[in-house]
């Protein structure tokens, strides 16, 4: 960092990471002795409380009002692409809810600022593959699963990354047990509600740092930092275990997948009883 660079106060547009009410401002101005890349995570002070926050903009001119510093930065580099960004703030649109809500379902409770940084993507790589949805019948797991082997293979000798998702529990871990039998050599990580903190923390590294060729999660798998999804097979996609009913914000993992495609493209492969 050079002199004029240590002098220059830049000022940050701030999206912070807590429960707002719908009619609040969204995004806050702080200011940083340092550039910060849009897409990274600071600490700051919000009400009274140390909570965090992503960058979403900067401001060359300082504002009219008083604006209070942050506390640090969290991240070393950006957390979130450009696309990851926009998703979420379609996501904010679509549900009308604050972006934060949606934001928050990105980086949760369980990821401590170490796992954070760890997960900072140093070369974005998103897939460009835009193809038209699939729509597949059910069958049996293992006959469907051997299906989309070679689906699976070609994306994984790409060194892109597949995501299979599953509405419960049981199919997730039945699932699981056959994926691994079909590829007996590959790092595979599940997401789901059981694991611990450290388990959780693990996964997202894993996934984020390319440790990982596939994924084989419930609905909030859909927001793990991927370094680059190329696959995504949501399994009996008519199940409404994939809609999130109990806590806010309310969300379809099929609706949110569709949003995503504009700025996220990728293979979708939908499973179900019947023709959708």
């Amino acid at each position: 960092m050079n002199l004029l660079e240590r002098m220059t106060t830049h000022y940050l547009e701030i999206l912070p990471l807590v429960h707002l009410p719908r009619t609040a401002a969204s995004v806050f101005t702080y200011s940083s002795e340092k550039h910060v890349q849009i897409g990274s995570v600071i600490l700051t002070k919000f009400n009274g409380r140390r909570i965090r926050g992503i960058v979403i903009g900067s401001k060359k001119k300082k504002p009219s009002y008083t604006v209070k510093p942050i506390l640090k930065t969290i991240t070393s580099g950006p957390y979130f692409s450009t696309a990851e960004l926009s998703w979420i703030k379609s996501l904010s649109k679509f549900y009308v809810t604050q972006p934060s809500e949606i934001a928050r379902l990105f980086i949760t409770n369980k990821i401590p600022h170490k796992t954070l940084d760890a997960c900072v993507r140093k070369k974005f790589t998103h897939s460009n593959i835009r193809q038209k949805t699939t729509y597949l019948t059910i069958e049996s797991y293992s006959k469907d699963l051997s299906k989309l082997q070679k689906e699976i293979s070609k994306t994984i000798s790409s060194n892109a990354q597949a995501l299979l998702l599953f509405p419960t529990n049981e199919q997730l871990q039945d699932a699981k047990r056959i994926i691994t039998k079909i590829f007996p050599k590959e790092k595979i990580v599940t997401l789901h509600s059981g694991l611990t903190s450290k388990e959780h923390s693990n996964a997202f590294q894993s996934i984020a740092l390319k440790e990982v060729s596939i994924c084989i999660g419930l609905r909030h798998a859909i927001f793990a930092p991927f370094a680059n999804l190329e696959l995504i097979i949501q399994y009996d996609h008519a199940n409404n275990s994939y809609k999130q009913w109990d806590l806010h914000p309310k969300y379809s993992v099929g609706e949110a997948l569709a949003l995503r495609e504009k700025y996220l493209p990728a293979k979708y492969k939908l499973y179900s009883h019947a023709p959708s």
